[in-house]
């Protein structure tokens, strides 16, 4: 029996509050990257959160939007949990990816602390604990503390991925 297909449903849109730098196609291919090696499936971008935010050096620009650099908060799925993504912006408003957030932070806060010639965050937990995160020069932001190198969070990553 012969029938009709006509796809008239969208599956994926971006929000009526996203920019167009958001949604530019350069920032897309490191969203598509950040999905196939990070194991996310697609669906976790959908309903996923972003914002800007300025973790450079110096003053953020003020004129000059395609400078700042994007924090995504991913949704959590049945087979990952809802990391921040950063995708950073270099010195001529080229994105590459600039690292993760750890999943447990409710808030972030943007230091003026600099490592690495950019901005310390700090994600704030729902017990009000504070996660500090330091760009590494290799894997980008990562969470850090006394006992925690940029390798030792990458590897918690990987096998908290194990665990799911």
């Amino acid at each position: 029996m012969q029938s009709n297909a006509s796809p008239d449903r969208i599956f994926g849109v971006f929000g009526d509050r996203v920019s167009a730098l958001e949604a530019a196609s350069d920032v897309g291919i490191v969203i598509t990257a950040i999905l196939n090696e990070h194991d996310y499936p697609s669906n976790a971008l959908f309903g996923a959160t972003v914002t800007t935010a300025w973790l450079g050096v110096g003053d953020p620009p003020t004129h000059d939007e395609s400078a700042l650099d994007l924090i995504f908060r991913m949704r959590e799925t049945d087979v990952s949990s809802a990391y921040y993504e950063l995708i950073i912006r270099d010195e001529n408003g080229f994105p590459f990816y600039g690292g993760w957030l750890a999943s447990d932070a409710v808030s972030l806060e943007i230091s003026d602390e600099i490592v690495n010639g950019y901005r310390v965050v700090l994600g704030r937990t729902a017990s009000n604990d504070l996660i500090r995160h330091e760009f590494d020069m290799v894997v980008g932001y990562v969470p850090v503390s006394d006992a925690t190198s940029p390798a030792d969070a990458a590897s918690w990553r990987w096998k908290s991925r194990l665990r799911q």
